[in-house]
């Protein structure tokens, strides 16, 4: 199974750039204090805030998103790794604990090549 990560990359870089946007209001707000009136700095800092909650919000949207897509590879996965465990607590011969050492190892290779 590959993971579609069409669009991934350019929501995590439109959360960076909204991150970065705060930062620098942040900056902005800290260098200019002493000429800023107390509403303007409460009102640049709630503008702070609030792009981190944004680039926050979106970051974790991308993730569960990626993690809902990963789920059917991690579920055979564990199935692999569970597998080869009862066939390593109750192996006869080496030829079934080799086949369940290739399951485990195919799913995780299955898992880490997260091609699009």
């Amino acid at each position: 199974m590959a993971i579609n990560f069409d669009g991934v990359n350019s929501w995590l870089d439109y959360s960076d750039k909204i991150q970065e946007l705060a930062d620098e209001v942040k900056r902005f707000r800290n260098n200019f204090s002493l000429k800023l009136s107390q509403e303007q700095r409460n009102t640049l800092k709630g503008h702070e805030e609030k792009l981190g909650n944004y680039a926050k919000e979106i970051a974790t949207i991308v993730g569960t998103e990626l993690l809902t897509q990963l789920q059917p590879q991690l579920d055979v996965l564990k199935a692999g790794i569970e597998k080869a465990d009862r066939f390593l607590q109750n192996f006869n011969s080496t030829k079934d604990a080799i086949s369940a050492i290739t399951e485990v190892f195919t799913a995780l290779t299955n898992v880490l090549r997260l091609e699009n």
